[in-house]
């Protein structure tokens, strides 16, 4: 299933030579495991960043949000949430309801949730981001059609199967009636539907969804692409737990 990352982008929290001097510190520090120093930088950071722009600014807490993202790529969950909510709580008062910072927030914290398997903690985090992207594009924008795969795959974590089935039916209908049916986008959501489906035991609905993302994918990218390959997988990993079904054990 689809899960999307919004990666945080270049910050400008201080002046740019001093917040790349900064972090190249503060990662440096996380790579060797350096935990205590790197949080000492990354207060340095934020403290810069602080008296450049006010405790309140955006960009204040677009640093807070790039270095939650910094803590983030190395496994340091509890000290990215910090961050992430502080930058969150910043947005909240400072910007509109759908800027981008404010989505990509709400985006990563629910990353830091699913990453850590915190699947109820997320709910709230991906619902929001779908209602803002729904109200800003339309219920049948490809960003909206995103945004439903994201809920799917949460649901499908939770196994809530019935309920992602109708978001990922609604998000492959939008990806069909705007990049055509030979899409990859198209495929990849059809093999999110015929995954959920064989979840369900719908192996007959399953296949024909299989088959029809296969096609798709070996054309556009060829048969040793790795998301052919994983559909591939998939599909002959369900032939056998259907077919390993159908076998009736032999008498003792």
């Amino acid at each position: 299933m689809w899960i999307l990352p919004w990666l945080a982008g270049a910050t400008l929290c201080c002046t740019v030579a001093t917040a790349q001097t900064l972090e190249a510190q503060a990662t440096e520090f996380l790579r060797q495991g350096r935990l205590a120093e790197a949080d000492v930088v990354a207060k340095q950071l934020v403290e810069e960043a602080t008296t450049q722009n006010g405790p309140e600014h955006p960009t204040t807490a677009r640093c807070l949000n790039d270095l939650g993202f910094m803590y983030y790529s190395h496994a340091k969950y509890p000290e990215a949430e910090t961050y992430y909510s502080q930058a969150l709580a910043i947005q909240e008062k400072a910007i509109e309801p759908d800027h981008p910072d404010l989505i990509r927030s709400l985006n990563n914290i629910s990353m830091l949730y699913l990453k850590q398997e915190k699947y109820a903690a997320a709910e709230p985090f991906v619902k929001r981001v779908l209602e803002i992207q729904e109200k800003k594009h339309g219920p049948e924008h490809v960003t909206t059609a995103v945004c439903l795969s994201n809920l799917a795959a949460l649901y499908d974590k939770q196994g809530r199967l019935d309920e992602a089935e109708v978001l990922c039916r609604r998000a492959l209908a939008i990806f069909d009636k705007t990049y055509g049916p030979d899409h990859k986008a198209t495929a990849l959501s059809l093999s999110n539907l015929a995954i959920l489906s064989q979840k369900q035991g719908k192996f007959d609905e399953a296949e024909p969804l299989f088959k029809r993302a296969i096609v798709i994918l070996e054309k556009l990218l060829g048969p040793n692409d790795p998301n052919t390959k994983n559909v591939r997988d998939a599909f002959a990993a369900m032939q056998f737990k259907r077919d390993w079904g159908k076998v009736t054990p032999s008498p003792q």
